[in-house]
């Protein structure tokens, strides 16, 4: 039966892979004038804030799950809760822009260099914002991204089972 963590598990890298391709897009379309290609980046960024919505909100849910376990630390939860706020304000302005870029120059066919200059500093900020966020996520418990290294206080750590017992060693 899948719950609020499963959600925001399954969900939590499409606003970065969206806002990222997303981006590249918008890169495409702002060095080749194409017009479509910048419609297109919009129309990513706005599916990237969309599902950055349900995964917000589901991840209270998923801190409280994790809030116990051996290495899980206040710290890092709080600092993705506060990343993934900023993120998901930034990538939804950079939406709610492409939304009334696309609404305001449906006719005519091109798109305003402008408008295309604004987006892809937005989908910069949006798409930076979002990578940031999901390794920050990351680090809540994949010990091997965070800044010390992967090393882990040994008195948070429980024997899990599943193997022979290794050498402090090796």
């Amino acid at each position: 039966m899948y719950s609020l963590v499963h959600v925001h598990l399954l969900l939590n890298h499409i606003p970065i892979i969206l806002s990222a391709l997303g981006l590249l897009f918008i890169v495409i379309g702002a060095v080749r004038h194409w017009d479509d290609m910048s419609r297109l980046a919009m129309a990513f960024f706005i599916g990237g804030a969309l599902c950055a919505i349900p995964t917000y909100f589901t991840g209270d849910p998923a801190a409280h799950a994790v809030r116990r376990l051996p290495g899980v630390t206040r710290e890092y939860i709080g600092q993705h809760e506060d990343a993934a706020l900023i993120a998901s304000v930034i990538l939804g302005g950079v939406a709610i822009f492409s939304i009334w870029a696309l609404w305001r120059y449906r006719r005519p066919a091109v798109l305003p260099r402008w408008v295309v200059w604004v987006t892809l500093v937005g989908g910069v900020f949006a798409s930076s914002a979002m990578a940031r966020t999901g390794l920050l996520g990351g680090e809540i418990r994949h010990t091997e991204v965070r800044p010390s290294g992967g090393v882990v206080d040994s008195s948070t750590v429980t024997d899990t089972g599943g193997g022979p017992p290794r050498s402090r060693g090796t």
